[in-house]
């Protein structure tokens, strides 16, 4: 039975990673053409109200329900578990109609404190998805207690693949109609509550083959209700701020960046030009958050079964998997992008604007990967407190420093204050949580990652730079300089790591087709 049930776990928790992949890297490539079509200030309207879908994405998608199933997983009462889900639904309803009539009320205020009030009717577009958040995430966090990923694998890709279609035909039509990048705006985010009720869709559908579904009134039971309020706030909130954290950075800088920029001296569209070029950083951290981001989330049932069950040594064995893997792909990401991004940001979106500002805002996924390995370890152990404390110093730092960077270094102050924060959310978050955290983290080794990701990085952009000289500047030069050099990175990256004992047989067997390289690389005894 055991065996049985740790299989199913993985099975889910595999197919959660893929669908996972899929769905964000659809979140992130739809950004490319989006931004080609409506500009750099299209993007900027676009992209100041876009931390308030991504909020509430997380609550209903990778926040929420990974708490929601940490607490089914937890009973195999299924009367108590429906139960819970319905005393969930209750509680949900309440805080995001509180949410809701918020930004439907206060949109005007919000827009000023963003530093442009025509950004209002956008607020008021997106706010209609939060209606749709409690069905979801309750919906997906039951599914995913019991084992089940498949509604909420399908619920996530319909979700972005209706979302991507709406927003790219709004984009189309705003290019061809020449309309005002307001109104492309407030329409581009009415894609939110579109895409959510077609995934409430899906679930409903998923629920009906249940034949049964937790859709009771809330319980009698007052104190239970408030102690579940208390633990959904808390745990849940948790969860939610770190599955959150990039999207809540950029909520700061929704209101902090144009406001630094205006009074550094530059006029409010020169600003949305650049606050819209910066921007474009947030979909580069993103495909460096793919791999990351869905290992760690599928991560967590496999993990919370092994400690409750008290497999220690599964437990120890798969946290520093976790983290020696997550850490080794994201420097590599990161190392990779800062080395290339003139040609990436040439290639995607079509100019040079913030290169530096972009590689540096780039080095953000190393941290951010970081801080998701910790959050997989310490939740799965029941530790919330760590993470609270250290993502909640981290944003008010950002929130302290972004406005005086920006007024004293530009954009690349926003950038700066953001890899500052995250470096200062990891920090405390592993001394509060050093319990369960001292033995993942490999310094050593990655005093070494380092050392080969700046070899790396010298070698590429070296190569690049000689490319660029013989084979000139334009797009499709530089699409065929990094057909060059990143085979060129990959291979140096890998051996170099391999030779320097990075990682142990088992962890590079975790990587997509690793076996098949290192078996062409010459390293048939990784495979034993």
């Amino acid at each position: 039975m055991k065996n049985n049930s740790a299989q199913k776990m993985v099975q889910g928790a595999t197919i959660l990673t893929l669908t996972g992949i899929v769905a964000k890297v659809l979140s992130a490539v739809y950004k490319i053409p989006f931004q080609n079509l409506v500009g750099n200030v299209g993007f900027y309207v676009y992209q100041q109200v876009y931390p308030i879908y991504g909020i509430g994405m997380t609550i209903a998608l990778s926040g929420l329900p990974v708490f929601i199933s940490h607490l089914v997983a937890q009973n195999d009462d299924q009367q108590l578990n429906r139960r819970l889900i319905s005393d969930l639904q209750w509680i949900l309803t309440g805080l995001v109609l509180i949410i809701f009539i918020g930004l439907q009320l206060g949109d005007r205020t919000i827009a000023g404190w963003m530093g442009d009030w025509q950004l209002a009717p956008v607020i008021r577009a997106v706010s209609w998805m939060f209606l749709f958040t409690p069905f979801l995430a309750t919906g997906r966090g039951y599914f995913q207690g019991t084992g089940n990923m498949y509604p909420t694998a399908y619920s996530q890709v319909v979700e972005q693949v209706v979302r991507v279609t709406v927003i790219l035909s709004v984009a189309v039509w705003a290019a061809k109609d020449h309309i005002d990048p307001y109104i492309m705006g407030r329409n581009a985010m009415l894609s939110a509550p579109i895409a959510a009720a077609f995934a409430t869709l899906i679930i409903l559908l998923a629920r009906n083959k249940l034949g049964s579904w937790p859709d009771n009134p809330p319980s009698n039971n007052g104190p239970r209700v408030a102690g579940l309020l208390k633990q959904t706030l808390l745990e849940g909130g948790t969860v939610c701020l770190v599955a959150a954290v990039m999207v809540l950075l950029q909520l700061v800088d929704s209101f902090s960046v144009i406001k630094g920029l205006v009074g550094q001296g530059f006029s409010l569209n020169a600003a949305q030009n650049i606050k819209g070029a910066y921007d474009r950083g947030q979909t580069l951290v993103q495909f460096g958050l793919v791999l990351g981001t869905a290992a760690t989330t599928s991560s967590l049932p496999l993990l919370t079964r092994f400690y409750q069950q008290t497999y220690q040594l599964s437990f120890a064995r798969g946290a520093k998997t976790l983290a020696h893997v997550s850490i080794f792909l994201a420097v590599a990401v990161s190392a990779g992008m800062a080395a290339l991004m003139p040609q990436i940001n040439l290639v995607l979106f079509a100019s040079h604007d913030q290169d530096f500002v972009l590689a540096v805002y780039g080095m953000s996924v190393i941290f951010a990967t970081a801080l998701l390995v910790q959050n997989s370890i310490l939740q799965s152990v029941g530790s919330f407190y760590p993470l609270m404390v250290g993502v909640l110093t981290g944003i008010a730092v950002k929130m302290v420093l972004t406005k005086p960077m920006v007024l004293g270094m530009g954009v690349l102050g926003a950038s700066v204050s953001t890899i500052l924060s995250l470096v200062v959310m990891v920090l405390i978050a592993n001394w509060l949580g050093r319990r369960w955290l001292r033995f993942v983290f490999n310094f050593e080794k990655l005093g070494r990652l380092i050392v080969i990701s700046l070899i790396m990085m010298l070698t590429v952009n070296g190569i690049a730079n000689v490319l660029t000289i013989y084979l000139g500047t334009g797009r499709l030069m530089a699409i065929g300089i990094l057909l060059i050099t990143v085979p060129i990175g990959v291979v140096e990256f890998l051996g170099l790591s391999y030779r320097a004992r990075l990682l142990t047989n088992r962890e590079w067997l975790t990587i997509p087709f690793m076996k098949k390289i290192l078996k062409r690389m010459g390293k048939r005894n990784a495979t034993r």
